[in-house]
Parts: structure tokens; C-alpha cells; sequence
């Protein structure tokens, strides 16, 4: 798990169920992806050339 000679499990442990992860509110800049070319505006609201797969986003509808 971790390389670190001297840490504190208990207060780790503590901390992950204080603050869980997936609650957090990632956000994503595509802009500064290689892999994606970004076109023009259009008619569509379309901003890449191909769409990007929902399953391999993260979707947070609020």
C-alpha cells in the first residue's frame, strides 16, 4: 500500500470515512487532452470531432 516508514493508520482510516471519495466533485478539462480534437461550434453543441463514451467519464448530474 505504501512505501513510508511511520504513518498513521487509525487517523488515514479516520480521514476516508470522514471525507469519502466519491463524493468528491471531480472536474474535467478536456481541453487539455491529446487524444480529443475539438471542433467549432455547431448546430449540435457538439465540441469534438468523436464523442467520448459515458462509461468512461464521470457523471455527476447535480
Amino acid at each position: 500500500m505504501t512505501r513510508a516508514k511511520g504513518f498513521d493508520l487509525k487517523r488515514s482510516i479516520d480521514f476516508f470515512k470522514a471525507y469519502p471519495i466519491e463524493r468528491r466533485n471531480w472536474s474535467i478539462h478536456n481541453s487539455t487532452r491529446q487524444d480529443i480534437e475539438l471542433i467549432p461550434k455547431n448546430f449540435r453543441g457538439q465540441t469534438t470531432k468523436n464523442t467520448i463514451a459515458t462509461g468512461r467519464v464521470a457523471y455527476n448530474p447535480s
